[in-house]
């Protein structure tokens, strides 16, 4: 019989039967994988927020002010511009990979390619919020940031949705997944 996960095996006493083991196990299944998903899409949003302070970019006169040097004394358009290098800088690592890393997810131990993924998008998000305190003002460092974020985002979904395919049968799939994916909806609202 495979080894029960750690985290598992407190519980396992409290199960009565193999069908109250089965249900126990998709409905945490389930729950685990939409908090984990809810993680995913919280974190997208860090670049969204910070754009926007004045602290991060002030555009409030004609010339636009700045820590990062590429920003600073650029007019209001250019800045914005370099700032869209961020986004796109993402958005394609993101399209790109996604196509690699989907079928790695197949073939591979789900909650070790999760973990690695969901650590390092918190990594990168420390990473992208640390570069004022530590002195970074270098836009290329947040482009690289950007770069491996969207590496360490591509993880989320191949991998939370083989674990929810994996649990559930074809004939419940449906209505299971069009529970699930409200998921990336409260992690945009989050």
């Amino acid at each position: 019989m495979a080894r029960l996960p750690i985290g598992v095996r407190p519980f396992e006493k409290l199960i009565l039967s193999n069908k109250t083991k089965e249900i126990s196990y998709k409905c945490s299944v389930l729950f685990l994988t939409y908090i984990s998903y809810i993680g995913y899409h919280m974190a997208r949003k860090s670049l969204s927020i910070v754009k926007t302070s004045e602290k991060f970019i002030n555009c409030s006169s004609t010339i636009c002010s700045s820590w990062i040097t590429e920003l600073d004394d650029q007019s209001e358009n250019a800045a914005l511009t370099t700032l869209g290098l961020l986004d796109t800088t993402y958005l394609v690592t993101y399209a790109i990979f996604v196509f690699v890393i989907g079928p790695v997810a197949e073939r591979v131990d789900l909650r070790m390619f999760l973990t690695i993924g969901m650590l390092g998008t918190g990594i990168m998000n420390i990473l992208f919020g640390l570069a004022y305190s530590i002195g970074i003002h270098s836009i290329w460092y947040f482009v690289a940031i950007q770069i491996l974020f969207g590496m360490f985002q591509t993880t989320g979904w191949p991998g939370v949705l083989s674990v929810v395919a994996n649990w559930f049968g074809k004939g419940k799939r449906g209505l299971i997944m069009g529970i699930w994916y409200s998921h990336t909806s409260i992690g945009n609202i989050l």
